[in-house]
């Protein structure tokens, strides 16, 4: 009877543990996708009031502004400068539901959890890496975000291992304080995050890496890199295998 007693006594404080933790992991979740929505909302209403700048000055006649005419503007570019500072850009990419501001901070730890606003947020903000000191004057530019399984941030890049979405979703674009970037991916491709590593900042020949990345990449995309300066790659995870990664490599166009 004693032993039967014990046992439901650790029972109980077994159950009661798990649950702590799982009411833990619950709270942890829904203040993440709390703080993630107040971002977006503060975001959103930035564009807005940019928008709302922008109709004000120009003839009543003419079409709402379209998302270039907004976060292309050195309005918009200043008031997230000016909230946070580590801003640098802002990637567009519809197709792939990519419409994040992007920062740059001394380390590669700080954005995985924090939001653009710097509170705790698992969702962390799309940030470049640290080593890109010069960032869009860097021979190799990477910028990295997660794969939520919302499938919020940079998870439907993973979609890219497939041609058929790379078909419709080439291009991307950044809006900088020097007006948009506009690039076309070359090549994709995934590795093993435990094995592969990014050289930065990177000094080699520009071409070279270009090769070797479409050597590596899942199908041939025919764009036509032989004039390229420099390669900016997009990294996030991918459900292909635990610790992979997919690396998605562009180079910048004019047209």
């Amino acid at each position: 009877m004693i032993k039967n007693e014990k046992l439901r006594k650790t029972i109980r404080v077994i159950a009661i543990v798990f649950l702590a933790i799982a009411l833990y992991l619950f709270g942890q979740e829904a203040y993440s996708n709390f703080t993630h929505q107040q971002e977006n909302n503060g975001l959103g209403q930035i564009k807005e009031d940019v928008s709302e700048e922008i109709i004000d000055t120009t003839d009543p006649g003419e079409d709402k502004p379209k998302p270039e005419d907004i976060m292309g503007t050195v309005s918009f570019y200043n008031k997230l400068k000016d909230t946070n500072p580590d801003y640098i850009g802002w990637i567009y990419m519809p197709g792939m539901h990519i419409d994040h501001p992007v920062v740059l901070a001394p380390d590669n730890a700080y954005y995985l959890n924090h939001g653009f606003y710097k509170s705790y947020n698992k969702y962390g903000t799309i940030f470049v890496d640290y080593r890109n000191q010069n960032v869009f004057d860097e021979p190799h530019l990477v910028i990295y975000g997660h794969h939520m399984t919302n499938r919020s941030m940079f998870s439907y890049l993973d979609t890219l291992r497939d041609k058929q979405y790379y078909t419709n979703n080439s291009t991307f674009e950044i809006y900088t304080d020097t007006g948009v970037r506009k690039y076309k991916i070359f090549a994709v491709e995934t590795v093993n995050a435990d094995t592969t590593a990014l050289t930065l900042p990177y000094t080699g020949d520009i071409q070279t890496l270009i090769k070797t990345y479409t050597k590596n990449a899942l199908y041939k995309t025919g764009v036509d890199t032989s004039k390229a300066t420099q390669v900016i790659t997009l990294v996030t995870c991918t459900v292909l295998a635990r610790n992979y990664r997919i690396l998605v490599h562009a180079i910048e166009v004019t047209d």
